[in-house]
């Protein structure tokens, strides 16, 4: 009897230790993910900082927001990650060309993966 118990015991402490492998993986790979988007919005930014861009014109896609959701993790445990990024389109350039002007919308799933992005934008003149 004494035998099922720890059988049972060390049964239970494997099932903890890997729940909490899986949760402590999971948040790192949320914190990098959500790291990268913002080193992406940060370069958008960047590339205007000489007062705007100097040549044809184009759009630059600029972070505005990220929306999380909760979602349930394989242990059982939940977490909040990312479901959808909010970008703004904006003109930048020297002449009077035209390019994409509005936001944009990406969506992603509990894993992660990407699943659509949604375009409203419209032609827009640079001058």
């Amino acid at each position: 009897m004494k035998a099922i118990k720890y059988v049972f015991m060390a049964g239970a402490a494997a099932f903890a230790a890997y729940s909490l492998y899986i949760v402590s993986e999971t948040n790192r790979l949320l914190r990098e993910r959500d790291s990268l988007l913002t080193f992406a919005g940060v370069e958008s930014l960047a590339s205007g900082e000489s007062g705007g861009i100097i040549g044809p014109c184009q759009s630059v896609e600029i972070q505005k927001s990220i929306s999380y959701q909760e979602c349930l993790l394989p242990s059982g445990g939940i977490s909040s990650v990312p479901w959808r990024v909010d970008y703004e389109s904006v003109c930048q350039g020297s002449d009077d060309g035209y390019c994409e002007a509005g936001m944009l919308y990406v969506y992603y799933d509990c894993l992660g993966d990407y699943i659509n992005t949604v375009s409203l934008t419209e032609p827009k003149k640079c001058q």
